[in-house]
């Protein structure tokens, strides 16, 4: 179906937040940047570099605490 990948070069935090539910599901564009929510009510906020620029971004999951501990593990300052 749809898939989408971000070059991330550094991984500056990550953290899980809750979203408000105004923000929705689906790919939506937000104050605080984008975001890409499946389900759940909780999100990762990636802060992240890619090519030199600061990027921000989150996704909505069910199971934050295993997306961020991947991120975390897999990008390890």
């Amino acid at each position: 179906l749809i898939r989408i990948s971000f070059k991330i070069d550094r991984l500056e935090q990550a953290q899980i937040i809750k979203t408000p539910w105004y923000y929705g599901l689906g790919i939506r564009m937000t104050p605080e940047g984008m975001l890409y929510n499946i389900q759940g009510p909780k999100a990762v906020k990636i802060r992240y570099l890619s090519n030199g620029r600061n990027k921000s971004v989150m996704i909505g999951t069910l199971e934050p605490e295993k997306l961020n501990k991947v991120l975390e593990t897999h990008f390890k300052k």
